[in-house]
C-alpha cells in the first residue's frame, strides 16, 4: 500500500503537469498510480479532464461514466460529462445533467 506521503506528493506531481499543459505526461503518471490505487475518484476525474484536453472524447466519456458508475454522486464527474456533452454538441443531454445536480445540491456552484 502505498503512503499517504508518497500519494500526495504524486498527485502534487500529476497536478503540475496538467496545470502545465502536458497531458500526455499527466495521463501516464495517473495510469500508473490507478494500479497502485484503482478507481480512485479524483485521479480518474483527472484523466477524463487529460482525454478531454486532448480530444479524446470517448475515452474522456467513458471515464467520466465509469466513474458516475461506482459513485452516482460524484457531482464533478457529471459536472464533467455535461461540460463534455455541451462541447460535442449535446447541450439538450448536458441540460439534463447540470439540472439534475441542481436539484440535488442546490449551492453547487460549478453546475
Amino acid at each position: 500500500m502505498i503512503s499517504e506521503n508518497i500519494f500526495k506528493s504524486k498527485v502534487q506531481i500529476i497536478i503540475n503537469n496538467f496545470n502545465a499543459g502536458n497531458f500526455e505526461n499527466t495521463l501516464t503518471l495517473i495510469k500508473k498510480l490507478l494500479k497502485e490505487i484503482p478507481n480512485h475518484e479524483y485521479l480518474l476525474n483527472m484523466q477524463g479532464l487529460c482525454y478531454q484536453k486532448l480530444n479524446d472524447f470517448e475515452n474522456a466519456s467513458k471515464t467520466f461514466l465509469f466513474l458516475i458508475k461506482i459513485n452516482s454522486a460524484n457531482y464533478t464527474a457529471k459536472n464533467n460529462y455535461a461540460s463534455l456533452l455541451k462541447k460535442n454538441g449535446n447541450v439538450l443531454e448536458a441540460k439534463k445533467i447540470l439540472e439534475n445536480i441542481i436539484n440535488k445540491v442546490p449551492n453547487y456552484i460549478a453546475a
